[in-house]
């Protein structure tokens, strides 16, 4: 079945069986179903309501985001008892850890129920308003919606800190994202044998490196630019939007002095490698020297910028 990951401010109408997939903390996705033709819609807002939205920032606002996926599908049957609404997320994993909105979760749940009765479309489950993060699947096909619990980053720091007291050495942790099986074999390889550095995760696109992103909070992560899907450029920009961390771009577009290595570091990328560069098949030691000094240079970087 066709998968669809929804970012923050994404949302999808669809009358084809698919799978709509994001991950939720604060934020709230409210997914819309028709039992009798199996159109389906699903959103992610990120806060309530806002002013003079414009066009491209009209799916992180409740206020708009959820009347984008109603009209969309009420175009096509606007009889109200033909659906069923559910809703997820509004939680606050950072109760206690971090100043600020911690409201935001219950407002943005509010913003949800308050349209849902204004429509007239019954809501028929709801998680909501905890202090964990959500992955959800929704099944256009069925209107079913599968629902994981995921660890905070705050847990999986405390995790570190824990290691650390007990005298273990803490590796910086890296995620490699691309599409080739076997540059992510000899990059994985490569960044295994350097003191300091450990491979958390591979991923073959921006999809799943969005999942690993979620999950394993990596600390740095080398990224590719042709990739099936969304190309490595688009992706950084929205991980430098949505999850700013060091991201080194290893592509063989990227040369010296061209306008794609402009771009990229004008995307967020804190180094770029030519791939070509590396000589990824003629032996390790020039893949090594290479990678060291540019994970290295990619963390010093990045927590000057910050």
């Amino acid at each position: 079945m066709e998968k669809k990951f929804l970012l923050p401010g994404e949302f999808h109408v669809t009358r084809k069986p698919m799978q709509l997939v994001t991950v939720l903390g604060s934020c709230v996705s409210v997914c819309l179903y028709n039992r009798t033709n199996g159109l389906a819609g699903m959103n992610h807002f990120v806060f309530p309501e806002g002013n003079n939205i414009d066009k491209l920032n009209r799916g992180r606002y409740g206020n708009t985001a959820n009347n984008l996926i109603a009209q969309s599908l009420f175009a096509v049957d606007a009889e109200r008892s033909h659906y069923i609404a559910k809703i997820f997320g509004g939680s606050n994993p950072l109760q206690s850890d971090v100043g600020g909105d911690t409201k935001i979760g219950v407002r943005n749940i509010q913003a949800a129920e308050t349209f849902l009765s204004r429509i007239g479309v019954p809501l028929r489950e709801k998680i909501v308003g905890s202090k964990k993060c959500y992955r959800i699947y929704f099944d256009t096909s069925t209107g079913n919606v599968k629902v994981e619990e995921i660890a905070r980053a705050g847990d999986q720091e405390s995790k570190l800190k824990q290691d650390i007291s007990l005298g273990k050495a803490k590796n910086k942790r890296v995620l490699v994202v691309d599409d080739s099986s076997l540059v992510r074999k000899v990059l994985t390889n490569t960044i295994n044998s350097i003191t300091g550095y450990e491979v958390c995760g591979q991923a073959a696109n921006a999809f799943e490196a969005r999942d690993i992103l979620v999950n394993l909070n990596p600390d740095i992560m080398t990224l590719d630019i042709i990739m099936p899907k969304l190309d490595g450029i688009s992706f950084l920009k929205k991980v430098n939007q949505h999850f700013p961390m060091p991201v080194i771009i290893c592509s063989t577009i990227a040369k010296e002095g061209t306008a794609i290595q402009k771009e990229a570091y004008d995307s967020g990328a804190v180094e770029v490698i030519d791939k070509d560069t590396l000589e990824l098949y003629k032996g390790a030691d020039t893949v090594k020297k290479t990678i060291s000094l540019k994970l290295d240079s990619a963390l010093k970087k990045f927590n000057i910028r910050m």
